[in-house]
């Protein structure tokens, strides 16, 4: 199996509103996929949890891991 990732490791910085448009984009762009909810939260530790929670489920996720968005998402720029 060939990586999609042209490096071992990245370091990206994602705010409340990054993980919103990736879920946004994954269900316009994959509407016969089931995208796992995003909870939004109050309190800051069950936020971290609940974008781990996400990331984790995505990443299990034979079809959705490999969406070009994700990998942006979890890689590069986001604009």
């Amino acid at each position: 199996m060939t990586s999609q990732f042209s490096s071992e490791s990245y370091e990206v910085y994602r705010s409340a509103g990054d993980f919103q448009w990736l879920h946004d984009v994954l269900q316009d762009n994959c509407p016969e996929r089931a995208v796992p909810p995003l909870r939004t939260t109050i309190s800051l530790d069950a936020t971290v949890s609940e974008y781990q929670r996400f990331l984790s489920r995505l990443v299990a996720h034979k079809t959705l891991r490999t969406e070009q968005s994700f990998i942006v998402f979890l890689t590069g720029t986001i604009e």
